[in-house]
């Protein structure tokens, strides 16, 4: 395992530094036209309303149509987005670039993902993908991709998990946490940990001041 991923990495080495940073969904309040710089920047004149950049590839949700386009590098087919997001028979609202492959979030809260699937990392969960829930956020890595269930708001990754990447700690699984951001890099992930509910905290700080009065009292 360990000497095949040595293997595939060197492939995408000189890009997988300069694309880690950029291998999550970007968004933005208005649409505009998609500007790009450095190596391979792959331009496009379409007004987008949120962009990705993969390896060698780009992708963005055009603006209006709410159509999923890319273009660049589609040697794994991850810049051939399904009918299911492309326009043909629905949209996205987000939209997400790895190494090799790409994954957005429908118009209706399901992920859906294309191209490379080597790891698992094209083949969402049921908890995501539409079947027992949908997705508010998404995030694709090198070989994995995560994403955040809509109403728990815990985090799901599915793909490689050599490094541990695709396991999401208590903190944002829902199990003593969860979470409102998600970034995958090439082999780490990262979360924005939800805060404790408001109505959370005043209990707890009413319970205790109840307590501190009790306590006063007795001692009183």
């Amino acid at each position: 395992m360990a000497s095949r991923l040595v293997i595939r990495v060197s492939l995408f080495a000189p890009l997988a530094f300069a694309a880690a940073s950029a291998l999550l969904v970007s968004t933005a309040s208005g649409a505009g036209p998609v500007v790009g710089w450095g190596a391979d920047r792959h331009l496009s004149t379409e007004a987008a309303s949120a962009i990705a950049a993969g390896s060698e590839y780009s992708c963005a949700i055009q603006a209006g149509n709410g159509a999923v386009v890319c273009w660049g590098n589609n040697f794994s087919g991850a810049a051939t987005p399904p009918a299911s997001v492309d326009g043909t028979s629905g949209t996205a609202s987000a939209i997400a670039a790895g190494s090799g492959h790409s994954c957005a979030i429908q118009t209706g809260g399901a992920v859906v993902c294309w191209g490379s699937n080597d790891e698992g990392e094209a083949t969402p969960p049921d908890s995501v993908n539409g079947t027992s829930g949908t997705a508010s956020a998404i995030a694709a890595g090198a070989y994995y991709s995560c994403a955040i269930q809509v109403g728990s708001d815990a985090v799901v990754c599915w793909g490689s998990n050599f490094y541990g990447e695709a396991t999401p700690p208590d903190s944002v699984d829902g199990t003593a946490g969860t979470a409102s951001a998600i970034a995958a890099g090439r082999v780490h992930t990262l979360a924005i940990a939800a805060p404790e509910p408001a109505t959370a905290l005043l209990g707890a700080a009413s319970l205790g001041a109840l307590l501190a009065l009790a306590r006063a009292r007795r001692l009183g």
